[in-house]
Formats: C-alpha cells, sequence, structure tokens
C-alpha cells in the first residue's frame, strides 16, 4: 500500500506539476482540465469528480478561463446553468501534458519486467474494481438510511 500512496503523491507532487506548471497549472487545475475534457461539463459534475466544494471550483475555473484554458458560457437549454469546456489552448495543453506523462510513465516502465508490469496491471485492476464496489456498497447503504 505504501509503494501505490507513493506513486500517487510522486505523480501529484512531483510529475504532474513539472509537466503543467510551465503553463501556470497545478495539479487541481489539470484534474480540472481532465474531468472537462472526460464530461464534466457543468460545475456541479466537477465538484462531484474533484470531491470538492463549489466555491473551490469556482477558483479553480476562474483561473482557468483567465488563462484561456476554458470557456464558461450560459447551457442553451437551461440558462441557469453554466456549461464548461476546453479551448483549444486547454486540449493543446492537456495532450502534451498526456503525451509526457505516458511518456515518463513508459520510460519508467522500461526499466521492469513484463511480466512484473502484467503482475501490477492485474493487481491494480483488481483493487480498482475491489474498491469500486466497496464504495458503491457503503453509498447504497447510506441511501438506505
Amino acid at each position: 500500500m505504501e509503494a501505490f500512496w507513493g506513486f500517487g503523491q510522486l505523480m501529484r507532487q512531483q510529475i504532474i506539476p513539472s509537466v503543467v506548471g510551465e503553463h501556470g497549472l497545478d495539479f487541481k487545475d489539470f484534474i480540472t482540465l481532465t474531468s472537462i475534457s472526460e464530461g464534466a461539463v457543468y460545475p456541479k459534475n466537477i465538484c462531484e469528480r474533484l470531491s470538492t466544494n463549489a466555491s473551490d471550483v469556482s477558483r479553480i475555473l476562474e483561473t482557468l478561463s483567465k488563462g484561456g484554458f476554458i470557456k464558461r458560457e450560459l447551457d442553451t437549454e437551461d440558462s441557469r446553468r453554466v456549461l464548461v469546456s476546453l479551448t483549444p489552448t486547454g486540449t493543446a495543453v492537456l495532450k502534451t501534458a498526456r503525451d509526457r506523462i505516458q511518456q515518463m510513465i513508459s520510460d519508467a516502465e522500461s526499466t521492469c519486467s513484463s511480466d512484473d508490469l502484467e503482475q501490477t496491471t492485474r493487481t491494480l485492476t483488481r483493487l480498482q474494481h475491489s474498491i469500486r464496489a466497496r464504495v458503491q456498497q457503503e453509498l447504497t447503504r447510506t441511501d438506505s438510511s
């Protein structure tokens, strides 16, 4: 578990900031851009994906908007809602960051055997499914109460 935690911290504290920092972005900005690119197009969706509150997301979106990475506009179907989307600049920065992160991981993978990588992948997949099922059980139990 310590290795898993350490890898996550490495990604959060060093790898992602080194990749997106040149654009004035940090980890939360990167995760927000990623969330938007994956379909979280309303601030409420972004709050849920980041597990944070609306005021924090509002500040992040303001920073990203001022930097030209996202645009915010009224939803044409419901003018009470704001729709968030990536700009071409945001899309390009996100693609560059993902490519560079993938290259760093590929370079690191080259130090491991294919058996080690396959075992790691299987283990992480099992952990992901197990944790997801456990969280779903907890949510179901909470909703039933």
